[in-house]
């Protein structure tokens, strides 16, 4: 039987990389696009042709709020012998954001704002709720599973670089805090989008985003390809929504070393999202996703070299919420 011990172990250091999203080996990472700088003002409104054949996006939009789930399913390889747990989640989770970049440009945007997230509630399965918080042995119970449900404000910054939705004010200590875990949740909403869209437009977005779990500081970069796949018909005219696809494939590699001990993390997966972007505004209406990612933990300080294996499926759901009256 897996220990509580070692499946903490495991577990805090992946469910921290949230929705990353496949088994197969990658080849190396792409290299990130470099930030578009502005040369052109963003239209503070969002504009179609004619023929609603491309439409120019919003530059910014005001505060919205959306009702965010996910689920985690968990299996480790424990000698042959696979155990499976299941950690769910769920929050409201409320945004304002600016675009910044050339939005004559077919690459994305930056992205800028700040919100909060409320409600945040971390539901884990029993074994997992015993489990410790650290790959290093401690009497304390995990922090990244809260007794109560928490809220969180946070800033938020993407651009071709990095990815961060940091809490306001900052943490002294990120390391497997649930202020993080709410804060990931509202990170999967940061979507970058280009200036303008049209049916059968493809981009490609890298992002990196760093964490610690479990005592180790793991770097996730995701790349996405991502295709407007239909421009739809609705209340602001025939292109009133966009729905784009998204295929992501995650890397991520994490390493604690000491003069006795030494812990590694290694992850690969692959996803998909389907998203749906009311237009002009450019406002996320919903974004579905799921994801299957590998990960393989080295522990020096166990016997047999202490790998242990781990399968993570993810779903995520976001939708946006009615505006309040």
């Amino acid at each position: 039987m897996t220990r509580p011990r070692r499946l903490g172990a495991v577990l805090l250091a992946s469910v921290a990389i949230g929705c990353a999203p496949a088994v197969t080996p990658l080849p190396g990472p792409a290299p990130a696009p470099a930030p578009v700088p502005s040369r052109a003002p963003v239209p503070a409104t969002g504009t179609s042709d004619a023929a609603g054949a491309r439409v120019t996006l919003a530059a910014r939009h005001e505060l919205t709020r959306y009702e965010v789930r996910s689920e985690t399913r968990l299996t480790v390889d424990s000698a042959g012998a696979p155990v499976t747990e299941t950690v769910s989640a769920a929050a409201s989770v409320s945004f304002s954001l600016e675009r910044f970049g050339d939005p004559r440009s077919q690459t994305p945007l930056g992205l800028r704002g700040s919100g909060r997230v409320d409600g945040f509630v971390l539901t884990p399965s029993p074994r997992l709720a015993a489990a410790r918080s650290s790959a290093i042995a401690s009497d304390t119970p995990p922090p990244s599973v809260p007794a109560l449900p928490i809220s969180v404000t946070f800033d938020a910054m993407v651009d071709g670089l990095i990815a961060r939705a940091s809490p306001v004010p900052a943490l002294a200590n990120e390391c497997d805090r649930a202020e993080l875990g709410a804060t990931a949740l509202a990170r999967e909403l940061l979507v970058r989008l280009p200036g303008a869209l049209a049916a059968g437009d493809t981009w490609t977005d890298t992002t990196r985003v760093f964490v610690c779990r479990g005592g180790v500081p793991v770097t996730v970069e995701t790349v996405a390809t991502s295709r407007v796949d239909a421009l739809e018909a609705g209340e602001t005219g025939p292109a009133s929504i966009a729905r784009i696809s998204r295929a992501l494939v995650m890397r991520a590699e994490g390493e604690q070393a000491s003069a006795w001990r030494s812990l590694g993390l290694v992850g690969r997966g692959r996803g998909r999202q389907e998203v749906r972007v009311a237009l002009p505004g450019g406002v996320i209406e919903s974004l579905d996703g799921t994801s299957e990612t590998s990960f393989v933990l080295h522990d020096s300080g166990r016997p047999n070299g202490g790998e242990a294996r781990l399968t993570q499926q993810v779903t995520y759901r976001a939708v946006r919420a009615a505006s309040p009256r």
